[in-house]
């Protein structure tokens, strides 16, 4: 799992500051979690607090999807909808279930292959589209 990610920059600043964010977020919830005062309360909330984050930058991103015409709106939308979805059964699962290492660490390995793969690939590919727009 990575521990520490270089953050890809797209070239808007709007997409760059909230990914910073994000993975602000992301390194925080690690750190708690390697510290171990991190109690399944505590580690629910933090999650939610990544998870509400990524749906408010998600919300941002299809605004100017829709705002500049972008083509390829419905597959990046699609993209985010296999966030949301994935993220919802994690959270029905964790708030049933007692959290262990493994569920932390796959937690965090998705959260992070997931943004890595977004953020090169789609975003890359909204940020060019905005910037020639």
């Amino acid at each position: 799992m990575p521990t520490d990610f270089s953050l890809p920059i797209t070239g808007v600043e709007l997409i760059d500051n909230q990914h910073a964010h994000y993975v602000r977020l992301v390194k925080h919830l690690l750190t708690l979690f390697g510290r171990g005062d991190l109690d399944s309360a505590s580690f629910r909330a933090e999650v939610q607090a990544v998870v509400a984050y990524a749906i408010e930058h998600f919300d941002a991103e299809e605004f100017l999807m829709t705002s500049s015409n972008y083509p390829a709106y419905q597959e990046h939308v699609e993209k985010h909808d296999k966030f949301r979805a994935w993220i919802d059964q994690f959270q029905e699962k964790i708030s049933k279930e007692t959290i262990d290492i493994a569920d932390f660490q796959r937690l965090l390995q998705w959260l992070t292959d997931w943004f890595l793969q977004q953020v090169r690939v789609d975003d890359q590919k909204l940020a060019n589209f905005l910037k020639q727009a």
